[in-house]
């Protein structure tokens, strides 16, 4: 489920997590999935399994170290920019394609990211 991109503050994101948390803890046909086992004995189930995604990195309002408060939040997915324009680089809505910026390409290599995962990629532009 997305819960943010560019226009929404880290503040905004937290609030909507922890909002859909409660839907979720109150919906017995739903699982917050925090691995590939969890999503997987949810299908073993019948339930639905509901992990989160940032549709960019705007909502980390520049801190990388926000990449961890959202993954203990429940956020498996993150893309660098999507749309418009952010401080990872150009979106797939901007007139001229930037790509990625200098400083935040850095951060999708393996050893730099503070939730303990790897990105095995880093695309330049992601539409």
């Amino acid at each position: 489920m997305n819960v943010g991109y560019v226009p929404h503050s880290a503040e905004d994101v937290t609030g909507l997590i922890a909002s859909w948390r409660q839907r979720i803890a109150a919906d017995e046909r739903l699982r917050l999935a925090a691995s590939v086992d969890d999503v997987e004995a949810a299908g073993r189930a019948g339930d639905v399994a509901v992990a989160f995604d940032l549709e960019d990195s705007g909502p980390l309002d520049g801190q990388l170290d926000q990449v961890r408060h959202f993954y203990d939040l429940g956020v498996r997915t993150m893309l660098p920019s999507y749309n418009n324009r952010n401080a990872a680089g150009g979106g797939c809505l901007d007139e001229v394609d930037e790509g990625l910026t200098a400083n935040r390409a850095r951060s999708c290599s393996p050893t730099a990211t503070p939730a303990g995962g790897r990105s095995t990629s880093c695309p330049r532009k992601v539409c």
